[in-house]
């Protein structure tokens, strides 16, 4: 008869050496069979690798993990992972049945293999597993500046755009920055420097008023493009100063007086065009005059009253230059003017008895224009 020993689980992986001894019995006596080598061979583990993230984005941190787990108990060991065939850090110590790497955030846009490999025991032979990651481009975000801002017409602005990563993305974007102004491109594209900014200096097309300027940052291998916000440029036109002068001030009533008025910018800047409107104690004198280089003036004026009269002039403004007003130093102060009376006689000489007509001429001694009013004394021998 034969005997079959209870199974056995606990040999160790290698060579053992197994015999039977037959004690005997009443009938028979006892034997040893021959010795022979039970080899025991390692387990063949069940290995997984993960990510933390499948996609990711350029620049987010990705670890992975690797799981384990056999039919003789839980894998001891270390687990080597791996990036497109290179090694991907130190070898881990399995915990649990788990291993996980450090995380990466240098995985480029495209995709990867990454491979954990367990380097095995004295139970679990040597296995592998793998996942393909995947990295998309990161999105961007771009903000725009300006200075000075408000500007003046023709004068310089510089625009700024700075362009990031958008999170869970990290990195810093390069390539280039186009400007627009209402939509029309300013310039051609503008590099970002190492740190994602783009500058466009020396603008000085922008009309006057309110601009609409928007930053779109084109992309590059990492980062998806994206626009800014719309920012206001306000563009001034030149400021301007208004003078009044007068042909002559004093003046006396009835003298003429020409009043002007002289428009600037500024040196070195263009000299304005447009209208002037000018003005006489408050009240509007005629309608706008025309500049012409910059200076305009009224016919001559020869009706002011006696006294001190508000002048003012109202630069109306034009396309590239802001409005502005001027007032007469001092007024316009008009003096009585001097008169020369003469004395006729209707008879001269005359006879004792005869009736003698005496007559007295009042005129306006120049400059002063007019016919005098009022009333004259006629005097004899001082009576």
């Amino acid at each position: 008869p034969s005997r079959t020993s209870p199974s056995s689980a606990t040999l160790g992986v290698g060579s053992h050496s197994v015999t039977a001894t037959y004690t005997g019995d009443t009938y028979f006596t006892g034997s040893t069979a021959p010795t022979f080598d039970q080899v025991v061979g390692q387990v063949t583990p069940t290995i997984g690798v993960t990510s933390t993230v499948n996609p990711s984005v350029f620049g987010q941190p990705v670890g992975f993990t690797a799981t384990l787990s056999g039919i003789d108990g839980t894998p001891t060991g270390q687990v080597q992972f791996g990036i497109d065939g290179n090694n991907f850090g130190t070898p881990v110590t399995l915990a649990g049945g788990m291993a996980a790497s450090s995380p990466t955030s240098a995985l480029t846009v495209g995709s990867h293999n990454v491979t954990a490999t367990y380097l095995g025991s004295t139970i679990y032979k040597p296995a592998s597993a793998s996942l393909n990651q995947i990295v998309n481009k990161a999105n961007s975000a771009t903000t725009i500046g300006s200075s000075p801002n408000p500007s003046v017409t023709s004068s310089p602005v510089n625009f700024t755009a700075t362009v990031t990563a958008v999170a869970p993305g990290a990195g810093t974007p390069s390539g280039q920055v186009q400007f627009y102004s209402a939509g029309s491109p300013l310039g051609s594209p503008a590099g970002l420097n190492g740190g994602g900014v783009a500058t466009l200096t020396g603008v000085t097309s922008l009309p006057v008023g309110n601009d609409s300027v928007t930053a779109t940052y084109l992309g590059d291998g990492n980062f998806n493009p994206s626009t800014s916000a719309s920012l206001t440029q306000q563009v001034n036109g030149f400021a301007t100063t208004t003078t009044v002068g007068s042909s002559a001030n004093p003046s006396v009533f009835g003298q003429p007086v020409v009043f002007s008025a002289t428009v600037s910018a500024g040196a070195g800047n263009p000299t304005p065009t447009g209208q002037v409107q000018f003005g006489i104690d408050g009240a509007n004198v005629g309608g706008a005059t025309a500049l012409s280089s910059g200076s305009a003036s009224l016919p001559p004026i020869a009706t002011l009253a006696v006294g001190t009269h508000v002048v003012t002039a109202t630069y109306l403004g034009a396309v590239n230059f802001v409005g502005s007003a001027g007032t007469l130093a001092g007024g316009q102060t008009v003096n009585q003017a001097s008169t020369t009376t003469t004395v006729g006689s209707s008879a001269n000489p005359s006879v004792f008895g005869q009736p003698v007509n005496f007559t007295a001429t009042v005129t306006a001694v120049a400059p002063g224009a007019g016919t005098p009013t009022g009333v004259v004394h006629f005097f004899v021998d001082g009576v």
